[in-house]
Parts: structure tokens; sequence; C-alpha cells
């Protein structure tokens, strides 16, 4: 009997740790896209990606998003401006550079994070194809 007991409490804790639902993951999505759309840094295209993208994320999941820009700048050039243009949009967030800058996160004080990733044109639209058939076959 106690042992149903401490695995009902188990059970009800994984349920209070589903912090935020999608929809607010998207809200801040759509926050950041437009940051990006209305800034000069050159954004061409923009898309979700990783497994919130493919509706296989866990409660605790970040939110991957997949960027382009024009003339394919280096990451460790551009990410110094992107990571000055989302604290300035984002002031009371947290923004930081991942493990050899090969990404940049913005953590905001709600519990929703996410992982801002540049890529090149071509392995931007590489992805995207991917995550547009995946969906389709899946979703």
């Amino acid at each position: 009997m106690m042992e149903l007991g401490i695995k009902y409490l188990f059970f009800l804790f994984l349920i209070m740790k589903q912090k935020l639902p999608d929809a607010h993951y998207k809200k801040k999505r759509i926050s950041i896209a437009n940051v990006l759309k209305n800034s000069k840094i050159g954004l061409s295209m923009i898309s979700s990606a990783g497994s919130r993208a493919k509706q296989t994320n866990r409660p605790d999941s970040d939110q991957d998003v997949i960027f382009a820009v024009s003339g394919n700048p280096e990451r460790k050039i551009f990410y110094p401006k992107l990571m000055k243009l989302l604290k300035t949009n984002f002031p009371k967030d947290k923004v930081y550079h991942g493990k050899n800058n090969n990404i940049v996160h913005l953590d905001f004080k709600s519990g929703s994070k996410f992982e801002l990733v540049l890529q090149s044109n071509k392995e931007f639209n590489k992805e995207h194809k991917s995550l547009k058939l995946y969906r389709r076959k899946n979703l």
C-alpha cells in the first residue's frame, strides 16, 4: 500500500514538472522571430527545430530555433551581435552562448528555454526540408 502512495506522489511530481504548455513556447518563439525579422541582421529564414518541432519533446525540453542570414557570416563574428540584440530586446531574461560558440541560449524568466542556431542557407534548407518531411509522415 505504501509503495502505491509513493508511486502516486512521484506521478504527481512529474505532472507538476510539466512547466509550460506548447502554446507558451509558440508565443515566445514568435516574439524571438519578430525581433530577428525587425532587426537589421539580415534574417533570410527562420524555423523551429528539434524535439518540440517534431512533437517528441519531454516536458523539460527546450525549443530549438534555426535561422539563416544573408551573407552566411561566421558564428564567432555574428553571435556577439545576436546576443547584444537579444539582451536589448529581452533585458529581464538570460542570454548566453553555448559551448564552443555553436549556439546562443535564451532563457526566459517564465521558464521557457530556447537555443538559437545560425546555419548557412544550404544547411537551413536541408534541415527545414527534413523537418517538413517528418511532419508529413508522422503528424
